[in-house]
């Protein structure tokens, strides 16, 4: 009896089992079924926003600029034979010697006006000014820099020149004879006077028979004057002449030697031509003095005579008063002539021998001639000493670039960054060797390290920022409405969810400035971005496209909504 009941338990047993262990059909659908979809939610945030533009650039030095002589030289040689060169990654600083050309120095000064005439006293011009600054800067010029080359202008390049070494370019051989000429004029003017006027003292003192015969004396030591005079003159004039035919000699056989291809032959040549140049001059100087003397011992001797014949006529003295009106009015004008002559003439600076760079120091890139050479156009090429990073921007992100904007450049070598500005823009795409449709910059580091100078290097541009802190919610949280709102949507605590419409402002890195208009947002509001465990329609959101105005400037801002479907 008792195994009969336990076999039934047993049965009834296994029968429980299996049977909970069997499912109806709509038992087994109901458990197939994916769960209720939920949020996928985002916390509000508060911090700063930037748009950047992003770039690339070359670090280098200033373009290159070839470098050709201005104009001639005050004595123009046959052939612009180089006497000195300088050497290739040398510095050449405002003042500097840049080459030299038969002896003489060609100059590099700071400017903006190329040398494209000679410059001498009573010049007037901008020229003018911007040597005259120059050689303030270079402290030769005390004054205050003007547009006209006046005496102190002249003095202020002679003594540049002779700090250098050279010898200023001064009067030439005309206006040499032409000064010393006017000077003995006023001397023989005066002497003139003062002979004139001891006649009248003489004649006021009586007509004594030892007036007479000092008289008479004068006359006899005036002829002997004169005559000595013209002795002297002669010989002057013979060695002078001499000098020039010895001096044609010289340049003849250095010509020869030219001609005959020998060595150096070609300075001979420039220095023999220097030293006629100077016999030349010397032998007309000569002449000038000479005459000079002649004539003013002929003016002792008519003096002489004059006095002795008042003498002998007795104690009228008109013609002595005369004579003294006469020479005294001669000194006035001799003496007017000199001083416009001396103001006319003074150092002087010949196209030839200055050239102006738009800035300076400069690096002497190459150099195309070497001593002994001939200049034919360009004989060095420069460029700027300082360095600048040249970078460019599309045509759609120049207009949101602008000169003085700082920007943040990447050094490669160690990360970090080295701040900069823009320095300057082209005003139209494709200019300066980049692409068509790319815009020109220059930008200048605040430093640059030398193992990254010539190299690319990564630029950032911060082209628009919220400028503070602001409330941000991902781009995917915006979605608009049928009135054309933009709105987010708030997940509560109960799960449940409230509408905030919204302004949306400056959109960066996946993220966009949002101002509550209608509804409360602040910051770690939870804010639905998509939907898990379904997959989204165009009825749960919506994408658009919103303009978008911060600090005054328009950007076009695209806001793409996704959505995350259940894998």
């Amino acid at each position: 009896m008792g195994s009969v009941i336990g076999a039934v338990v047993l049965a009834a047993g296994l029968g429980w089992f299996f049977g909970s262990r069997i499912q109806s059909p709509a038992e087994a659908a109901a458990e197939a079924e994916p769960p209720e979809a939920s949020n996928i939610t985002v916390q509000v945030v508060r911090e700063v926003l930037s748009a950047d533009v992003i770039t690339r650039g070359d670090i280098v030095y200033d373009e290159p600029l070839s470098v050709a002589l201005s104009g001639s030289f005050a004595e123009t040689p046959e052939k612009l034979v180089v006497t000195q060169a300088v050497e290739v990654g040398s510095e050449l600083v405002e003042g500097g010697l840049a080459v030299e050309v038969v002896g003489r120095p060609v100059f590099a000064l700071t400017g903006e006006i190329p040398m494209y005439r000679d410059l001498r006293p009573g010049a007037n011009g901008d020229d003018v000014l911007q040597v005259e600054a120059a050689l303030a800067r270079m402290g030769f010029f005390g004054g205050t820099p003007d547009n006209v080359w006046d005496a102190d202008t002249s003095a202020a390049v002679a003594a540049w020149y002779e700090s250098a070494g050279y010898r200023p370019n001064g009067l030439s051989a005309e206006d040499e004879t032409a000064l010393r000429a006017a000077r003995d004029r006023v001397i023989a003017a005066q002497a003139a006077v003062a002979d004139a006027e001891q006649a009248l003292r003489d004649a006021n003192a009586g007509s004594g028979q030892a007036a007479v015969a000092a008289a008479q004396a004068e006359i006899d030591a005036a002829r002997d004057a004169w005559g000595l005079a013209n002795i002297d003159s002669d010989r002057a004039n013979l060695l002078a002449a001499q000098a020039v035919t010895a001096a044609e000699a010289s340049l003849a056989a250095a010509q020869q030697d030219l001609a005959n291809g020998v060595p150096d032959a070609g300075v001979a040549v420039a220095e023999a031509t220097a030293t006629l140049d100077q016999a030349r001059f010397d032998q007309t100087r000569t002449a000038t003095e000479q005459q000079a003397l002649v004539d003013a011992a002929i003016a002792r001797l008519t003096v002489a005579q004059a006095s002795l014949a008042d003498l002998q006529r007795g104690v009228d003295t008109s013609g002595i008063r005369r004579q003294i009106d006469s020479a005294r009015q001669e000194v006035g004008v001799a003496q007017d002539e000199l001083a416009t002559l001396e103001a006319g003439l003074g150092a002087w600076l010949p196209a030839g021998e200055i050239i102006f760079l738009k800035a300076t120091p400069v690096r002497v890139d190459q150099v195309a001639v070497t001593r002994g050479s001939v200049i034919d156009g360009t004989f060095i090429t420069v460029s700027g000493s300082e360095l600048a990073l040249r970078s460019s921007v599309t045509e759609r992100d120049a207009p949101r670039v602008e000169v003085g904007m700082e920007v943040e450049i990447e050094n490669p070598e160690t990360g970090g960054v080295i701040p900069g500005a823009i320095t300057f823009k082209a005003d139209r795409a494709g200019t300066d060797g980049v692409q068509p449709d790319r815009i020109y910059l220059e930008i200048t580091p605040a430093e640059i390290p030398p193992e990254i100078i010539g190299t690319n290097v990564r630029v950032t541009i911060p082209v628009s920022s919220t400028g503070g802190e602001v409330l941000a919610v991902p781009a995917a949280a915006l979605s608009a409405t049928a009135n054309g709102s933009t709105i987010v949507q708030v997940e509560e605590d109960d799960d449940s969810l409230r509408t905030v419409t919204v302004r949306p402002g400056l959109a960066a890195g996946g993220l966009v400035e949002v101002s509550p208009l209608e509804g409360s947002l602040v910051e770690g509001d939870w804010v639905v971005v998509g939907r898990e465990g379904s997959t989204a329609t165009s009825d749960d959101f919506d994408t658009e496209t919103t303009d978008t105005t911060e600090a005054g400037e328009t950007t076009e801002t695209t806001i793409d909504v996704t959505t995350t479907s259940a894998a």
